[in-house]
């Protein structure tokens, strides 16, 4: 495909834009406020001083920020204890659709410890991720259980149980890639929000 040379001039008009913001919004890390976790309905767990014991599947957390998520991370450190699960993941929602969550692992019974606290750092980058209207990012924890329904919900019948004893979330800059850019661009012609 060859490119026209007005193409050319947007795209490097549009990198110099974005480099700008990245050097002068971005050029620090912080921390965004985190509210506590609830399970799918909005009731919070039990929380114990700095401890909170999850017990279902799925467990909701707002990320709030304070700029839009573009051309930054999230370095998601994480300790928590195993009770009775499988497996934990941890994801950030990319789109309209309720439970559309890229799922990172943060246990596995196979191959972890299962009594002791475990700590787990990672980074997901937040430029294509779907902001709620108040600009703020979902985050949810997914457990599994060998013996658990593919039901989403198990309501009174669920079995999980484990304890996230702490939470923090770190903002750093970097460059998005650029398919993550342009769905960046696409959410804000388009307004996408979530359902």
């Amino acid at each position: 495909m060859i490119r026209r040379p007005a193409s050319i001039f947007l795209y490097t008009i549009l990198t110099i834009i974005i480099g700008s913001l990245i050097l002068v919004s971005q050029f620090r890390f912080r921390s965004p406020d985190i509210s506590p976790l609830e399970n799918i309905d909005g009731i919070h767990f039990w929380t114990e001083g700095t401890t909170t014991l999850v017990t279902e599947k799925l467990a909701h957390a707002d990320i709030y920020l304070t700029q839009p998520p573009l051309a930054t991370s999230a370095v998601i450190s994480i300790t928590f204890t195993p009770q009775n699960i499988d497996r934990l993941f941890v994801g950030i929602r990319d789109n309209e659709f309720w439970l559309s969550y890229q799922k990172h692992l943060l246990y596995d019974t196979t191959t972890d410890n299962q009594s002791q606290p475990h700590t787990r750092t990672l980074t997901i980058p937040l430029t294509d991720k779907l902001t709620d209207q108040d600009g703020s990012l979902d985050l949810m924890f997914f457990a599994e259980t060998a013996q658990d329904s593919r039901e989403v919900d198990d309501g009174i019948s669920d079995r999980v149980e484990w304890s996230l004893h702490n939470l923090a979330i770190t903002l750093k800059p970097s460059l998005p890639p650029t398919p993550q850019l342009k769905d960046y661009l696409r959410s804000l012609i388009t307004r996408e929000r979530p359902l």
